[in-house]
């Protein structure tokens, strides 16, 4: 059985929040200032970037990072990720931004590292600026204090999805191999559907096969409890939600090197997997027992 609870809680999740600076657009030039000078950090700040090297952060990705006047510069590359090798829960960050015109960048906070930021609670501050113009340097100031994060720009507020809500993502994950985390295949946990219709689920809804097959019907709600079966033999996946089958997937697909669910067949044996998603995901699991499905 799985319910929601009102509050949030960050504490104790699998994903550990990393501050990351994104770069996401082909040619694009994003160049970060340092995020405080010397004088600040006698008041408690620390420089993340020393004005002359990467020291300290990670690249993911094929973007060729570098330092110039004083500052971290990307301009080439598909996309990447440059990510600091310290981890932060609750801060205040400030960094001088600019972007090329026309192109697109991003600052990301509680990063992480494994999946998409779409899928992992990653807290995306989008950043471009339109054709034509000369980009100055822009301020921006974050403040990351339990499941808020408020940002400004400029002074201005720029809204950012984070905080308590319902909706929250989750998953039961399985034929997954030891010790990986988001691999193999993923029984949905979110209540969400599109306006007053549960027949159609956003993000696949809960009990639909992640990336494969979309819940029929949204039936389970949130913060109150509901009873998620799941049903495997061979190649075939069901899953009922309080007695309703809502998924029936039969993978015919070559299979994945990389046991990704997602992506091809994962013939397993595997693990079972319950997900911490990201820093808002508040939820409780219980009554959980499995019994080996016999062969046909």
């Amino acid at each position: 059985m799985i319910a929601y609870r009102r509050f949030v809680s960050v504490c104790g999740l699998a994903l550990l929040p990393i501050l990351a600076l994104s770069y996401a657009s082909s040619k694009a030039h994003a160049a970060a200032a340092e995020a405080a000078t010397s004088a600040s950090a006698a008041g408690g700040w620390i420089n993340l970037f020393d004005g002359e090297t990467l020291y300290g952060w990670t690249q993911f990705g094929d973007v060729p990072w570098r330092v110039a006047d004083k500052a971290i510069v990307g301009e080439s590359g598909a996309g990447g990720w440059l990510a600091t090798t310290t981890q932060f829960m609750n801060f205040e960050l400030t960094a001088k931004v600019r972007i090329k015109a026309g192109t697109s960048a991003g600052l990301v906070v509680r990063a992480g590292l494994e999946g998409h930021p779409s899928e992992n609670g990653t807290t995306v501050i989008p950043l471009s600026e339109p054709e034509k113009t000369e980009p100055p340097f822009r301020e921006i100031h974050v403040l990351a204090d339990g499941p808020k994060v408020t940002v400004t720009l400029d002074g201005k507020p720029v809204e950012v999805a984070a905080g308590s809500r319902d909706k929250l993502n989750s998953g039961i994950f399985f034929h997954s191999p030891p010790n990986v985390f988001w691999k193999g295949y993923e029984s949905q946990v979110r209540n969400d559907w599109q306006g007053e219709d549960r027949t159609k689920p956003n993000d696949f809804g809960t009990g639909g096969n992640y990336g494969n097959q979309p819940a029929r019907k949204v039936v389970s709600s949130d913060r109150k409890w509901w009873q998620q079966t799941i049903v495997v033999d061979g190649n075939h996946a069901a899953c009922w939600v309080d007695g309703y089958l809502v998924s029936d997937f039969t993978d015919t697909r070559p299979v994945s090197p990389e046991s990704q669910g997602k992506a091809g067949y994962v013939p397993g044996p595997g693990t079972i997997n319950l997900q911490g998603h990201d820093p808002t995901t508040d939820l409780s699991f219980k009554n959980i027992g499995i019994q080996e499905y016999p062969a046909k």
